[in-house]
């Protein structure tokens, strides 16, 4: 799990130490699930996710989404220009994560062949946007391996 496990006096209770917070956990239940993964394709089902759990939803930027941003050399314009564009999202991918959120990322046909991805993590009105990658290259090996 990468973090730090402390037992107490109680054998049935943990302490995870992860940078700068304290998980305290009851009956040692773990805070990692199973990972799964899904693709949706299907431009009803895709519609429904964005409406569901993407649009109108209070935008929050993480540091890493930022960060991210830097690395990559993407200036911060591109993500109003591309996100509300849900017209181009041609893939969904939902995923469990490390602490058990849903994210929810948004893959955009831009044409050239070229793909931006746009990962989030809806939580009630509150939308997290984790990373925005542009992809110069065909992705569907990637989504070869998750198809059902």
């Amino acid at each position: 799990m990468g973090d730090f496990h402390t037992g107490l006096c109680n054998p049935e209770l943990s302490i995870i130490l992860n940078y700068d917070k304290v998980y305290i956990l009851l009956f040692n239940m773990p805070i990692m699930t199973e990972k799964e993964v899904k693709i949706i394709d299907d431009k009803k089902e895709i519609n429904k996710i964005i409406e569901e759990k993407i649009k109108g939803k209070k935008l929050v930027f993480t540091e890493w989404y930022m960060t991210g941003l830097l690395k990559r050399g993407i200036s911060e314009d591109k993500f109003n220009e591309v996100f509300p564009q849900f017209d181009k999202v041609k893939d969904i991918e939902i995923e469990t994560l490390k602490k058990g959120d849903w994210g929810y990322e948004l893959f955009y046909e831009m044409g050239n062949n070229t793909t931006i991805s746009i990962g989030t993590i809806p939580k009630n009105d509150v939308l997290i946007i984790i990373h925005l990658i542009e992809y110069k290259r065909n992705l569907d090996y990637r989504f070869k391996r998750f198809r059902q």
